[in-house]
C-alpha cells in the first residue's frame, strides 16, 4: 500500500472519532492557511529547511542542527 494511501485511511479512521465540532475547527485552520497563500511559501519537497531551535513543554529545546 503507497504512502498515500496508508494516510487516506489513517484520515478516514480519525475523521470516525474526532467529534464533527473538532473536525470543523481543524478544517477552517486548513483553509484558512490555504486562503493565506503561506501554503505557497512552505518548504517543498527535498528542499532543506533553515537551522531552528524549539523549546518543548519541559522547557529542553531542541535544535535542528549539531
Amino acid at each position: 500500500m503507497s504512502l498515500a494511501a496508508q494516510l487516506e485511511e489513517l484520515t478516514a479512521k480519525l475523521r470516525a472519532l474526532v467529534p464533527a465540532q473538532r473536525l470543523a475547527v481543524v478544517e477552517r485552520a486548513v483553509e484558512e492557511l490555504k486562503s493565506s497563500g503561506r501554503a505557497v511559501r512552505a518548504l517543498k519537497e527535498g528542499g532543506l529547511a533553515p537551522a531552528f531551535e524549539l523549546p518543548d513543554g519541559d522547557g529542553l529545546v531542541w535544535r535542528s542542527a549539531g
